[in-house]
């Protein structure tokens, strides 16, 4: 694991952080279910992968697409039932996974879809201020839930802010309908 510095000098005053970067994911799995109902093409997406073994990890999954038709892209991103977020508190060395779904419409006879996967392995304070920010955003307008404070590194005064590192692995995907 690699330990990075930062010090920051602005109008005579300075700011300092580190972070470590952590190991990447070796492999990310898939598995897909496609149906279509009354709505549409549906695409259920299971993403899973090796926790990495020996150290706390936390891990953030995502994906996006880019379906094109006749010339036309379109692209946006997929949302996770954990809304992404993943640990390996339960055991260390365990198979993770997180699952989505989307619909596609009617999809014509040469509609392509690329799907590209991500799991982010990821620096515990940036894990626990994203899910923060996540958790606070899912809870807007509810009158009895506790907002979370997200924490920060930047020392210095007023300082405020996250330096943090991760490591990214994507696998891309490409599906013709």
């Amino acid at each position: 694991m690699v330990k990075i510095y930062l010090e920051v000098i602005t109008q005579g005053n300075t700011y300092t952080s580190s972070c470590k970067i952590p190991e990447r994911v070796a492999t990310i799995l898939e598995n897909f279910a496609v149906g279509q109902d009354d709505y549409g093409v549906y695409t259920d997406v299971d993403i899973s992968f090796e926790d990495i073994m020996g150290t706390a990890n936390f891990y953030i999954v995502g994906a996006k697409y880019e379906e094109t038709f006749e010339e036309e892209t379109y692209k946006g991103s997929l949302y996770f039932e954990t809304g992404g977020f993943l640990t390996d508190a339960i055991g260390d060395g365990v198979i993770l996974n997180d699952k989505t779904s989307t619909y596609t419409g009617f999809l014509e006879e040469g509609t392509s879809v690329k799907l590209t996967l991500q799991v982010a392995n990821v620096e515990e304070l940036i894990y626990q201020n994203l899910r923060a920010s996540y958790l606070n955003s899912q809870n807007d307008g509810n009158p009895f839930v506790e907002y979370s404070i997200a924490p920060d590194n930047i020392a210095g005064e007023n300082g405020v802010g996250v330096f943090g590192g991760y490591q990214l692995t994507e696998k891309i995907i490409e599906i013709q309908y």
